[in-house]
């Protein structure tokens, strides 16, 4: 199978999760375990957390605070035009900062594909790697491969494809001039949303309050987990009539998704509790037209 970004989700790897020893851990898994949620539902548990993460623009507006993309690649653009006209520093020095300046850039770069694509102006753009070469088996082989951009007008239809060689996209030091010239290639580049990243996911105030986790993750993770926490709860439909259904906010529930996201995502969870989720998912449940497993 090709493997395709069809997204343009060209994502800046962070360590989002945390990969080493939990003095926690242990019991959490064990907690989940005789909720019946074994090594593969957890697998889909990190893969949630994972994919609703929008880790490009987490990792810009981390970097360079609420600026603009555009103002960050000015500066960036003045930094590397400076430094090529300076003979003030040694060669050692003088690769160290450009290689802050790449990685500033490849930040930067990343940021915006993901704010931008597949959607630019009127037109979809598509992404697909393209195929190195054939292993024994004659499947396609992917090694440092090279980028077809295929761009369609939503309207007309009319297609334009442009091509973003290997070398320079798997060079960091040549990726933001990749993908530069690709869109000047295409013709939208004048097109590019270059504002702040964090519209609609991401907000200026702390992290575990954004968008992105109070009106998309957290509900998402509490829609997975909660069939597995069947404990009996009470609704008082009047004052002589009590009716039994299963509890929306058991105590279990909430302990092991704080767990959860504290050992995923302790950057953004950390100082969070069980009442600040039982408020995220209250909202989430009074929010009209949206079904949910704890109605039953």
């Amino acid at each position: 199978m090709v493997p395709s970004v069809f997204s343009g989700r060209i994502y800046v790897m962070s360590h989002a999760t945390n990969c080493g020893p939990s003095d926690h851990a242990g019991d959490l898994f064990e907690s989940l375990s005789a909720k019946g949620i074994g090594v593969d539902e957890y697998t889909k548990i990190k893969a949630l957390l994972n994919s609703s993460l929008p880790q490009s623009q987490v990792l810009f507006l981390q970097r360079f605070g609420p600026r603009t993309i555009s103002s960050v690649l000015r500066e960036i653009e003045l930094w590397k035009q400076s430094l090529a006209n300076h003979s003030l520093f040694a060669d050692e020095e003088r690769e160290s900062i450009a290689k802050m300046l790449y990685g500033a850039e490849y930040c930067a770069w990343s940021a915006l594909l993901a704010l931008n694509l597949p959607n630019v102006g009127p037109w979809t753009v598509a992404c697909v790697f393209l195929p190195t070469g054939k292993d024994s088996t004659n499947s396609s082989t992917y090694l440092r491969p090279g980028l077809e951009i295929r761009a369609v007008e939503c309207k007309t239809h009319e297609e334009r494809k442009t091509l973003i060689p290997g070398v320079e996209l798997n060079d960091p030091a040549l990726f933001g001039s990749a993908w530069k010239k690709a869109f000047e290639q295409l013709g939208i580049s004048d097109l590019l949303r270059k504002d702040r990243v964090h519209k609609g996911s991401i907000s200026a105030r702390s992290s575990q309050g954004w968008p992105v986790f109070t009106q998309h993750l957290v509900p998402a993770l509490y829609e997975y987990m909660h069939p597995h926490y069947c404990k009996p709860g009470h609704h008082f439909t009047n004052r002589d009539e009590v009716q039994q259904r299963r509890a929306v906010f058991p105590k279990e529930l909430l302990e092991d998704m704080l767990r959860v996201l504290r050992l995923e995502l302790p950057n953004v969870f950390g100082r969070t509790t069980t009442a600040h989720l039982k408020a995220v998912i209250q909202r989430h449940l009074d929010r009209p037209a949206l079904g949910t497993n704890s109605s039953n």
